[in-house]
């Protein structure tokens, strides 16, 4: 859970703290010892969540994929903001993880929720860089990118 994800702006195709993109990002996912040891059913409920999460924020990589091919393959405005948009809701996935992970301090490393935290914050202005772009009418980093991008979740 803190696979690079931020800065998905111009960047290759999106190097948030969160969306696993193309790009490489600042900052690989924390080591599995960021969560604590679920030995009490309380984390062993936290971690299942948290995996689960990854799940769909790797399913939604796929999205940003297909969305990308379609916006290459034809350069419109609907396409366009469906790639953009795509991003977007990877971004809100890996925010959606964050939050339940900072939220359980009982069972993630006070280290893991501070990055945590990092990230959210940066995914927050990525969206909104994401929107500005959407605004004006430009595509978010490489769309090219993203055709040999192997979608990651952010727990390793």
């Amino acid at each position: 859970m803190g696979l690079p994800l931020v800065l998905a702006l111009a960047l290759v195709p999106v190097s948030a703290h969160a969306a696993a993109t193309p790009a490489a990002s600042h900052a690989a996912s924390p080591a599995p010892t960021t969560l604590l040891p679920a030995t009490n059913p309380a984390c062993v409920k936290v971690t299942t969540e948290l995996k689960n999460a990854d799940k769909v924020y790797v399913a939604l990589q796929y999205g940003v994929i297909a969305t990308a091919k379609a916006y290459l393959a034809k350069n419109t405005l609907v396409n366009l903001l469906a790639y953009n948009n795509s991003i977007i809701k990877v971004l809100e996935a890996a925010n959606k993880e964050y939050k339940f992970g900072s939220s359980n301090p009982r069972c993630v490393a006070a280290s893991t929720i501070a990055t945590y935290n990092s990230y959210l914050k940066k995914n927050l202005a990525t969206i909104s860089s994401i929107q500005t772009s959407n605004i004006n009418g430009q595509p978010v980093g490489a769309p090219k990118s993203w055709l040999t991008y192997i979608p990651a979740g952010l727990l390793k």
